[in-house]
């Protein structure tokens, strides 16, 4: 049987705990005392002053509840916001707004099917409140699907019938578009229209800007995308944040301006949004101003295997800098890079660091800046990795020994890249395969399920999946082939490093290394042959494009 004295303690412990912020503490003495009153309310069922009791702590604790609850959401604490709403809704809180916030707090915290039936039953509650259409739409546009990301346009437009001057709305419309419904479509019209709204009726908004920016890079409209870039720079550079400059500096590298973009982009490792990760090494980073022509220099892969491709070509040129020089690559790249003869030591980056002797580090991609990289002094453009002659043998016995002219294909990357802006659907392989003469290679590791079913099952194609052990086999497979296609993803990349004959298919808004697509070079590889879609995600033309290309080369 409970202790009165003891329970009346938990009473003034709960009290204690909210005014201390001890939050845990208070619910837990709160709801012992009450569950306390409860059960002397069963067993007194003709004594009042139970209930009375009761009803009066229960009010005492939701005014708690909601001031807490109303802190922590200010301070972004979502978790605790969203027990404490719980607790509110569950004692039915005479405060509607507990069902908004819980929601807010869902939405922040990424469950969103909740978080839609809490706004709903919100909207039910308080039919008057006529930001609850734009309160779904945000919800809906977190779901990142099309289906939801038509709702949330629905949604957003309702409550512009009210608002018809917010700017905010109109840019997040416009962002669904351009982020989630037309993904797959070349017409950029609708966000378009939409940002050019938002940027009336809020003028020179830094975010607006930015998509229109965006808008244009799509459009392959780079004048007006650089005016509009250089108009952010000069309006808030004082106020930049690390994502800001990020921003600013891929689109200085994108277009040319070498000198300033590698610069800025030191920027990635300090970025509010997905920063670039970097390990701590116990050791001094090198600033490329120290002089360091007697120690030891480790350059650190970052970034994805495409990026450490690409970049590897200037670790030599280190030597000028540095008495020795060693080198940390992904474990799938550790037996391409040895087999390709590098003049230094090189180490996979499962290798404990404290068994390397160095002085001094430097990120992979920080080299262009050292070096004080122009589009006109990219080295070893020709080609700088190889494939051992024992793997190409190994390679060569497991192809066809048919005179047909042998194509390797990859129109995918990594599943975390940007899909949508840089694969193609495997459908289009049939237009290729339909060509005289042609034998395919799919030279992508992992197809999936859905990449199988894209493609037509009359199309012959060899995939060696599950006998690739790491990228030197590939780079034997590539040494064999006439001819790589490729969208941007690290087959691109290490075929041009090969210095195999590649065509580097590519989309209008592309990744912001390939300087030069436009007037038909790839600056980082001769082999590379590019093409640029007319229009953003029209791969089905391009595909039509290249096909008279293959058939010239394959008689």
């Amino acid at each position: 049987m409970n202790n009165p004295l003891t329970s009346h303690i938990d009473k003034a412990l709960g009290i204690s705990g909210f005014k201390t912020n001890d939050i845990e503490t208070g619910i837990f003495h709160y709801e012992k005392y009450i569950k306390y009153l409860q059960n002397q309310i069963e067993q007194n069922s003709d004594n009042e002053k139970y209930t009375i009791e009761k009803n009066n702590t229960i009010s005492e604790y939701k005014k708690e509840l909601l001031s807490t609850a109303q802190r922590a959401f200010s301070e972004k604490d979502w978790i605790m916001c969203l027990k404490l709403c719980q607790l509110l809704i569950k004692y039915n809180t005479e405060d509607n707004s507990v069902y908004k916030h819980a929601s807010f707090c869902l939405k922040e915290l990424k469950q969103f099917d909740t978080a839609l039936e809490l706004i709903k039953i919100y909207a039910k509650k308080e039919p008057d409140d006529k930001k609850t259409p734009m309160y779904m739409g945000d919800i809906c546009s977190g779901i990142r699907t099309e289906e939801y990301g038509e709702k949330a346009v629905e949604y957003y437009k309702e409550y512009l019938k009210s608002d018809p001057d917010n700017p905010a709305v109109y840019n997040a419309i416009g962002s669904l578009y351009a982020a989630i419904i037309d993904t797959k479509s070349s017409d950029i019209d609708r966000q378009m229209q939409y940002f050019n709204k938002a940027l009336e009726l809020s003028p020179d908004n830094k975010i607006v800007l930015k998509n229109i920016q965006l808008s244009y890079s799509k459009k392959g409209d780079i004048k007006k995308a650089t005016e509009i870039c250089n108009r952010i720079y000069s309006l808030y550079k004082d106020s930049f944040s690390n994502d800001d400059y990020y921003d600013y500096a891929a689109f200085q590298i994108r277009t040319g301006n070498f000198l300033k973009g590698w610069k800025l982009l030191e920027h990635r490792f300090e970025k509010e949004t997905s920063p670039t990760y970097y390990p701590t090494i116990n050791k001094p980073k090198w600033d490329g101003i120290k002089n360091i022509s007697n120690k030891t220099l480790l350059i650190h892969c970052e970034q994805g295997f495409g990026d450490v491709i690409m970049f590897s070509r200037f670790t030599e040129q280190m030597k000028k800098y540095a008495k020795r020089i060693v080198a940390v690559v992904q474990d799938e790249l550790i037996d391409l890079f040895k087999e390709s003869k590098f003049d230094f030591s090189i180490y996979p980056r499962s290798y404990n660091l404290d068994n390397i002797d160095f002085d001094y580090h430097i990120p992979l991609i920080s080299l262009p800046r050292i070096l004080k990289l122009t589009p006109n002094s990219i080295p070893k453009t020709n080609g700088y990795l190889s494939a051992s002659t024992e793997r190409f043998n190994f390679w060569k016995n497991k192809m066809s020994d048919s005179k047909k002219f042998k194509i390797g294909i990859c129109f995918a990357g990594a599943d975390s890249g940007k899909k949508e802006q840089r694969d193609i659907d495997w459908k289009y392989i049939k237009n290729i395969a339909d060509i005289n003469n042609v034998e395919l290679y799919c030279l992508k590791k992992d197809l999936t399920e859905d990449d199988f079913r894209a493609i037509d099952p009359s199309i012959k194609i060899t995939c060696f999946n599950d006998k690739i052990k790491n990228f030197a086999d590939t780079a034997a497979i590539i040494k064999n082939l006439d001819l790589v296609i490729s969208t941007d993803n690290v087959i691109l990349n290490l075929s041009g490093a090969l210095g195999v004959k590649t065509f580097g298919l590519f989309n209008v808004d592309r990744e912001y290394r390939w300087y030069g697509v436009e007037e038909g070079k790839v600056i980082w590889y001769d082999s590379v042959t590019p093409f640029q879609a007319k229009r953003q995600n029209d791969w089905e033309e391009l595909i039509n494009r290249i096909c008279p290309e293959i058939k010239a080369l394959a008689k």
